[in-house]
């Protein structure tokens, strides 16, 4: 309905510039609603996680490192959809300012929470690699500092290539945006080729083994997986794209699609869905009860509570 709404407001005898403006900016506003309502369903998950983790025992370390680990995830999806739904409004403000989509300005705007997107699937990229050493026997000691070191280097070219494109007259808007198209795509094709390498070790590690409870969890997390890897796909071919100077419109877009309504599409396909999606597969259903009486939880099914549990539950018992 507020799309409706939108083409209702705009006119019959608007112009075709005018109905673009009309019709982005109401989607513009549309896509600000909802990555609030997701920043608001992060901050609950987050808040049960937290109460979660205070009933565990202290004893249960394992099983609180897998809490912190979706805490973490939650945490930073929360920092993706809220930064993204402010710098909506603010990209609102600056274009009806006039300074958008030419300035610096609206550029960073549009930029700066694609990184916090990024770190989120490169922490889904270390649940795969922790899951992947654990139920192989193998340390995973340096795994945290890669995805520390890696973060620490993309947000220091973020403020470095700011820092450049302040003080050097000659990099323009438009070569900052391609610079950072590059340094996006370029993160998530690492982040991809470590999933694609982690994601079917777990599932070749899990088809070796003969019970039904691995069989279970292998179907889910391989579902898991695949959204993930098109997921990261999806970003790696837009920023790649972006990042080779081929404007949408040279795609073949049809021109009623202008810079307002083309920001929205791809907020809604490159962050707000895939948000959604993940969110869903990763909702905590309520447990249920197994034919023989056994209580059976099926709370978030999804994602194990840690990578040690998921292997004390599939390996096979000693002879």
């Amino acid at each position: 309905w507020p799309l409706a709404w939108g083409f209702g407001a705009m006119g019959l005898s608007r112009t075709g510039d005018e109905q673009d403006a009309r019709l982005g900016t109401w989607l513009l506003a549309v896509v600000m609603v909802c990555f609030a309502i997701v920043s608001v369903r992060c901050a609950l998950e987050i808040r049960l996680l937290r109460k979660k983790m205070l009933r565990e025992q202290e004893g249960a370390t394992k099983s609180r490192s897998g809490i912190e680990m979706r805490m973490w995830f939650h945490g930073l999806l929360l920092l993706g959809n809220s930064t993204r739904g402010i710098a909506v409004g603010i990209e609102l403000i600056l274009w009806h300012a006039g300074m958008c989509p030419a300035s610096l300005s609206c550029t960073q705007v549009r930029v700066f929470p694609n990184l916090f997107f990024l770190s989120t699937y490169s922490l889904l990229t270390l649940f795969w690699a922790q899951l992947t050493y654990q139920v192989m026997n193998v340390q995973f000691l340096h795994l945290r500092s890669l995805f520390f070191g890696g973060n620490a280097l993309l947000y220091t070219a973020y403020f470095v290539l700011t820092a450049i494109a302040h003080t050097m007259k000659s990099m323009s808007a438009q070569y900052f945006e391609f610079a950072m198209a590059d340094l996006l795509g370029g993160f998530y094709l690492v982040v991809l080729l470590f999933l694609l390498y982690f994601g079917p070790k777990v599932a070749i590690h899990f088809r070796q083994t003969e019970e039904v409870t691995s069989a279970e969890m292998l179907s889910r997390l391989v579902a898991l997986c695949v959204l993930c890897a098109v997921i990261i796909t999806m970003h790696v071919v837009y920023f790649l794209v972006s990042g080779s100077r081929v404007v949408h419109w040279e795609l073949g877009y049809p021109m009623w699609v202008g810079d307002r309504t083309f920001d929205a599409l791809a907020f809604f396909l490159l962050e707000l869905g895939p948000s959604l999606a993940i969110l869903s597969t990763m909702h905590r259903r309520k447990a249920t009860t197994s034919p023989g009486g056994t209580a059976k939880n099926a709370n978030n099914a999804w994602v194990p509570a840690s990578p040690s549990a998921l292997d004390r539950q599939v390996r096979k018992p000693a002879a």
